[in-house]
């Protein structure tokens, strides 16, 4: 593959040389592109627990699941990721959605094959360029 795109989060701003040939080598890739934005290499969907919130809101459920998916579902994931709570307006009410009462999806950017673990994102490009195909 000619690339790779790693999120190695804020608290890793960057590897080593070494460290970035090692997983060139690795990964196989000619280039290893290093980012603090997820946002690049993912897209994210956020939904309400229906099973947990349901039950919490009854009648207003409706109304807290359109303010949840009004936000930034990148947002609402960093903070569900860092175990914040999620502060919702609905109508002149305020209220606060935990961590574990939100769903949060991720789906690969297009011509990306996307893998994640603890701390890490890794995305390599699905292009196969011509000169990568006479590699073989």
């Amino acid at each position: 593959m000619a690339r790779a795109l790693a999120f190695v989060g804020l608290h890793q701003a960057g590897l080593s040389a070494e460290l970035v040939e090692i997983a060139k080598d690795e990964l196989n890739v000619k280039e290893l592109v290093l980012t603090q934005e997820e946002g690049s290499i993912v897209k994210y969907k956020i939904l309400p627990d229906n099973k947990l919130l349901g039950p919490k809101f009854g009648q207003r459920f409706p109304q807290v699941r359109a303010a949840l998916l009004a936000q930034n579902a990148s947002a609402v994931a960093q903070r569900v990721a860092t175990s914040q709570n999620v502060v919702l307006q609905v109508n002149d009410e305020t209220i606060e959605l935990a961590p574990n009462e939100i769903l949060v999806q991720t789906q690969a950017a297009e011509g990306l094959a996307v893998a994640s673990g603890e701390s890490i994102t890794v995305a390599m490009d699905t292009l196969l360029t011509p000169e990568l195909v006479q590699e073989g």
